[in-house]
Order: structure tokens, then sequence, then C-alpha cells
């Protein structure tokens, strides 16, 4: 049977997330999971979507690639709005577009 690993909240801590896979057993013959929050509050949240693209691993959205997608219109439009500031200054999406 193989095995599978879920991991949630890698909220862009992309040294963490390496060392987390070398630890797990047998990877190669197992799935990989992640179920959502990516983003946001570490410094590397482009390095993990990008290795998480790359490795074809399953992946679902989290409230954090939610409000960054919310949030893609007011960047386009260089205007704020209340949504917008919460996920900037509160919910780490500042990290996020400087890893970008």
């Amino acid at each position: 049977m193989e095995k599978i690993y879920i991991i949630g909240d890698v909220h862009g801590c992309y040294k963490s997330l390496i060392a987390l896979i070398n630890k797990l057993p047998n990877k190669e013959k197992s799935k990989i999971c992640f179920v959502g929050d990516l983003v946001d509050r570490g410094a590397n949240s482009y390095d993990v979507v990008k290795f998480v693209i790359e490795n074809n691993y399953d992946c679902i959205l989290g409230n954090h690639e939610q409000m960054f997608l919310e949030s893609v219109p007011t960047i386009r439009n260089n205007k704020n709005d209340e949504l917008f500031e919460h996920w900037l200054y509160e919910a780490g999406g500042k990290q996020t577009l400087n890893s970008y």
C-alpha cells in the first residue's frame, strides 16, 4: 500500500518544508499532498509554490491562497480595500508579494 503524507500550513517556509520532506521515510514511493496555506507569513512563498508545482504534488487551496487570489484585482488596480489591507498587513501577504 502506498503511503500518503499530508502537509499543511507551510506558510512560505521553504527550507523547513524541504527539511520535513527529506525526513519522510520512503518518500520516493509515497504520495505527498498539501492541504492549503502554502503562502504568507514566511519569506519564501514563491519557492514553496514553485516546488509544489514542479513536483506535481496534489494541493487544495487554503484560506491564505484564497485571500491572495481575492487581492489580485486590488493589486492590479492599485487600489486598497479592507480585505487587501488585512491580507497584506495581518495575514502575511506582504511577505508573499516580496517573494514574488
